[in-house]
């Protein structure tokens, strides 16, 4: 638990150095990321047999792709303020919350069928909620 905290909290980090770069900001890679993170979650809940595991684990990979995208975009831009970052958590808590907590609903119930865990593991290891 206290380490997906470090990890939400470094990408938050990192996603509010966007602010002072051309045209990006703070604001719209947080809503990128959680953008992401909430077709992670909508790909998790459509898993419902071997098939549609197989088929979301395609799905994963790309998005996986995308966060790391994001993450580059926030190691370019350096480190927030601190009262930047405090504005960003509190203005998408909420959202980021409730994805959080969807996709580490949805991945208890995926581990619980080795059948599915296989295909889904491998491309949520390493993505933030996992």
């Amino acid at each position: 638990m206290h380490k997906q905290h470090v990890i939400v909290g470094i990408l938050l980090g990192g996603l509010l150095t966007l602010a002072g770069c051309g045209g990006d900001s703070h604001d719209s890679a947080m809503t990128d990321f959680l953008d992401v993170m909430e077709q992670v979650s909508s790909v998790l809940a459509d898993v419902k047999d071997q098939a549609t595991a197989k088929a979301a684990a395609l799905k994963l990979k790309e998005l996986r792709v995308q966060v790391q995208a994001i993450k580059k975009r926030m190691a370019d831009l350096g480190d927030p303020s601190k009262q930047e970052q405090e504005q960003l958590m509190e203005k998408h808590k909420d959202r980021r919350e409730k994805i959080k907590d969807d996709i580490k609903r949805l991945t208890l119930a995926i581990r619980a069928k080795p059948d599915f865990r296989s295909y889904i593991e491998p491309p949520m290891t390493g993505m933030p909620f996992y």
